[in-house]
């Protein structure tokens, strides 16, 4: 198979399980950290993250690193030897224009989104070099 296609495969396969990871990480704080208002309007769900115990924080910290990590790995060892760290890179560099895109849209604390973006290319980096070895 061509380069190209590799690379290619390995960015989008990669980004599709990081947003697998990133909705498993979802429910399982909406499972353990359920809404008390069984339909919210937007205004009580942004009501409700602000007002979330620290752990349900942390839920979204740790899904959105392991997406990025796992999404990274996942497509550099579906790319070619020579593109393996930049296809890593390129499913970390996604999740970080969708995660900011993700916190302008609920308003999750500073903290939690500036740890978060910050993350993302660092864990990518991570999980390109994993599957590199």
């Amino acid at each position: 198979m061509h380069f190209i296609l590799k690379l290619v495969f390995g960015v989008v396969f990669g980004t599709v399980l990081a947003f697998c990871v990133i909705v498993l990480a979802e429910s399982l704080n909406t499972k353990w950290y359920p809404l008390e208002i069984i339909n919210p309007t937007m205004l009580e769900r942004s009501e409700a993250i602000q007002h979330a115990p620290i752990q349900s924080y942390l839920i979204v910290i740790i899904g959105f690193m392991m997406s990025s990590m796992m999404g990274a790995y996942l497509a550099a060892r579906i790319a070619a030897d020579k593109h393996k760290l930049w296809a890593g890179l390129a499913v970390g560099f996604i999740l970080l224009m969708c995660g900011i895109f993700f916190f302008v849209l609920y308003p999750y604390p500073l903290w939690v989104a500036s740890v978060t973006c910050i993350a993302f290319l660092p864990f990518a980096y991570v999980g390109s070099k994993m599957a590199i070895r």
